[in-house]
């Protein structure tokens, strides 16, 4: 038994297909807001002894990523990462406790970063007519 199949249009959809994932591959929008979203909210969640650590945050994206820093590579005390690390996790010299405002700063983001992912792709959908 043999069954032969045939669509209309299967090379425009293809053709459709195959654009929409070339363009879902490359979301520098989407992440550029990102990681513009955790820095402003990491501003005000950071430490607030002398604002050395909210000024250290810096970030990056690309098509697939975004990225937030704080504090330098150099061992300063402040600005840099044995700073910055020792205001995350605790264990100051002044016995400070743990302020986990790295985690806060990214966990309120995670619903904005969504929705902006999904907002991208339904454009980059609709762009190949999709």
């Amino acid at each position: 038994m043999r069954i032969d199949v045939e669509f209309d249009g299967i090379v425009d959809l293809d053709a459709r297909l195959t654009k929409a994932g070339k363009e879902i591959r490359r979301l520098p929008r989407a992440f550029g807001d990102i990681r513009n979203r955790i820095i402003r909210t990491g501003h005000g969640e950071a430490p607030r002894y002398h604002g050395a650590t909210a000024r250290s945050l810096t970030g990056k994206s690309s098509n697939l990523k975004a990225e937030v820093h704080a504090g330098g590579d150099e061992y300063r005390s402040h600005d840099g990462g044995v700073y910055v690390a020792m205001n995350h996790y605790g264990t100051r010299w002044d016995g400070q406790t743990p302020n986990r405002w790295l985690y806060r700063s990214l966990y309120s983001v995670a619903d904005f970063g969504r929705a902006r992912l999904e907002r991208e792709i339904d454009s980059k959908l609709r762009e190949a007519g999709l």
